[in-house]
């Protein structure tokens, strides 16, 4: 008999290991939940599967999905995930124009959703494909759809024996579509299979170690989905999920002490949101013992505020990857923190690297040979010089960042192929097109995994630029930029579109901001551009303006670094444009359009005459 590869038979499995244990847990209030178990959910999804299947849905048919997460959601993902039909998910948070973009590029046959979601739908023409629709709500009094949830629920309670409760899917038939948010560029669909989100459980269980029986607080609600696979509880706190960075600490750390929750799942703006709060306060948080946050770039000190907070030896990771394919890799804040000596800094350490790396690079002390020979090289790659060894033996990773070398997301997870190619934006029809890229040399970063999605839904266009059909089988291009180490480490640089090229040179903005990151008035900084090339706009620490003078004190920071140099234009932002989904990612192709605003002829001049006074 052939193997299923049906995501939900994990959810089928855990329901028989774990029955009455609860699988959900929802905040309602301080101290009182709703609470499901794992039977439960499991009974809630057959029903509905027999219920869609019951109606005449088939197996490969599309069902967008928008509703709030609860049980209704859960039961409604694995529900679908039975009957074979593709729940279509997309991120609340982009706006209605990409929402509405989104839905047409998914062209579903069933919409799903809470009573506002239909309301817009008929007002803004969303999803005109779906010839079924369902309402998901309290009120029994429905408009705009065919069906209530519930009356789904019934049916399948009724025709229970009458069909398959969980159908036999392949590892190639159509799971699920996923699309991107959008912060790196147009939302994207990517086409997951079961077998993507198969190799995907199988992954998290190598890199984690996760034990049954564990209770999880995840604020981001498709990662909650993987807990009943896992056999976890997800605990869902009192939130707004399409606005996480708003949510109230507090309800957090009620939910931690409720259940002694072991495992926190994050994004960088909300774990620092979280760990402020936690460090200042005091507050114990002694039952959690793993922390992971991904999305965006993590604040070295947040993590370890965090961990102070938490169990002894807490476990805090970073992954990385892309919806289109994850996880690729991943490193511990005790990785982070470590240098090649064995020795570890702590949390007065790391409060200690801004000073530090301003001391090194204001006062000449990076290495001359410390370049990437005048960024471009004569065939045309870019490289990472290995001469930062010295500093990198004696410094941790996360120290590195600072000096230029980018941020290092660790170890490449084992069962995935990862590739570092010459930067091309043109299409790639085989690997073989472009130049591997050797130690230390930056290039794109292009991975293959049984994780790794094959296409996105109708947009042949992008699947030419983000996919490379090779003999060896289908990569995707990350769209990030970064290099191996000589202990084949992988680290980002920025992403490929964000990159800066001036005449010979090459700017790379995650490279360029950790260097101006440095500066002891700079809170934070973005590499942008404009016609006149690179631009870096700050935010600055409160009581700083960007003035004259500080314009021309940065313009001198700037070529005492080999990788700054030729960075003459500054602007001040009082909060950077970032995502919606992780509010981490800087959305650096909006500040390079007010870039491109700001800066014309008189501008130029005005910095051409700055330079000579410094010459």
């Amino acid at each position: 008999m052939t193997h299923s590869y049906n995501i939900a038979l994990h959810l089928a499995n855990m329901a028989q290991k774990m029955g009455e244990r609860p699988a959900l847990l929802i905040a309602k209030k301080k101290h009182v939940y709703d609470r499901f178990s794992f039977q439960e959910l499991n009974t809630y999804s057959d029903e509905l599967s027999v219920g869609f299947q019951a109606l005449g849905l088939k197996k490969g048919a599309k069902a967008v999905v928008m509703v709030k997460p609860g049980i209704s959601l859960f039961a409604l993902v694995f529900g679908l995930f039975k009957a074979g039909i593709a729940p279509v998910l997309v991120d609340p948070g982009m706006g209605l124009k990409g929402l509405k973009e989104c839905l047409d590029q998914a062209k579903a046959d069933i919409f799903i959703g809470i009573p506002l979601a239909h309301l817009l739908r008929s007002i803004m023409g969303w999803s005109k494909s779906s010839h079924l629709t369902i309402m998901v709500s309290n009120q029994k009094h429905f408009h705009f759809c065919d069906y209530h949830l519930d009356q789904i629920r019934t049916l399948g309670r009724s025709k229970y024996n009458d069909f398959q409760a969980i159908l036999d899917c392949q590892a190639d038939e159509l799971a699920a579509i996923l699309f991107t948010s959008g912060s790196t560029g147009t939302p994207k669909g990517a086409v997951y299979r079961h077998g993507n989100f198969w190799a995907q459980v199988e992954f998290l269980k190598q890199m984690y170690d996760f034990e049954g029986f564990e209770y999880d607080l995840p604020t981001f609600p498709l990662f909650a989905l993987f807990d009943p696979a896992l056999g976890m509880t997800a605990v869902l706190p009192q939130m707004d999920y399409s606005k996480p960075i708003k949510a109230n600490p507090q309800n957090i750390f009620d939910c931690i002490d409720d259940f002694k929750i072991q495992h926190l799942f994050c994004s960088p703006a909300l774990l620092k949101k979280i760990s402020k709060e936690a460090y200042q306060r005091n507050y114990p948080l002694s039952s959690l013992k793993r922390v992971i946050s991904a999305g965006a770039s993590v604040g070295i000190e947040d993590m370890c505020m965090l961990g102070k907070q938490m169990a002894v030896n807490p476990e805090l990771s970073t992954p990385y990857g892309a919806t289109e394919s994850l996880p690729v890799a991943y490193i511990s804040q005790q990785e982070l923190l470590s240098n090649r000596l064995g020795q570890t800094d702590g949390l007065e350490d790391v409060q200690r690297y801004q000073a530090q790396a301003f001391e090194y690079i204001n006062h000449h002390l990076v290495p001359e040979d410390f370049d990437l020979k005048s960024m471009m090289c004569a065939d045309g790659v870019t490289r990472a010089m290995p001469s930062f060894q010295p500093l990198a033996d004696k410094y941790s990773l996360a120290f590195a960042n600072y000096l230029g070398r980018g941020i290092c997301v660790g170890r490449i997870v084992k069962g995935v192929n990862v590739l570092i190619l010459e930067i091309s934006d043109q299409p790639v029809n085989q690997l073989s097109d472009l130049k591997a890229c050797q130690t230390f040399e930056i290039g794109e970063i292009v991975v293959k995994s049984p994780a790794t999605t094959l296409n996105y839904a109708q947009r042949p266009d992008a699947d030419l630029i983000s996919k490379i059909h090779d003999t060896q089988g289908i990569y995707h291009r990350m769209g990030d930029v970064g290099y191996f180490d000589d202990l084949g480490q992988l680290w980002l640089c920025g992403r490929k579109t964000h990159r800066v090229d001036q005449g010979e040179k090459r700017y790379f903005s995650q490279i360029c901001e950790g260097i101006f990151d440095s500066h002891p008035k700079v809170k934070r900084s973005a590499l942008a551009q404009a016609l006149v090339g690179p631009v870096m706009f700050f935010e600055l620490v409160q009581g700083q303006k960007l003035d004259q003078k500080l314009k021309e004190e940065l313009y001198s920071y700037a070529q005492k670094h080999p990788f700054t140099q030729g960075i003459r234009h500054f602007m001040q932002s009082k909060a950077f444009p970032v995502d919606t989904r992780h509010n981490a990612k800087i959305k650096r192709e909006l500040l390079s359009l007010i870039a491109a605003k700001h800066f014309g002829q008189s501008q130029h001049l005005k910095i051409a005459e700055s330079e000579k006074s410094h010459a």
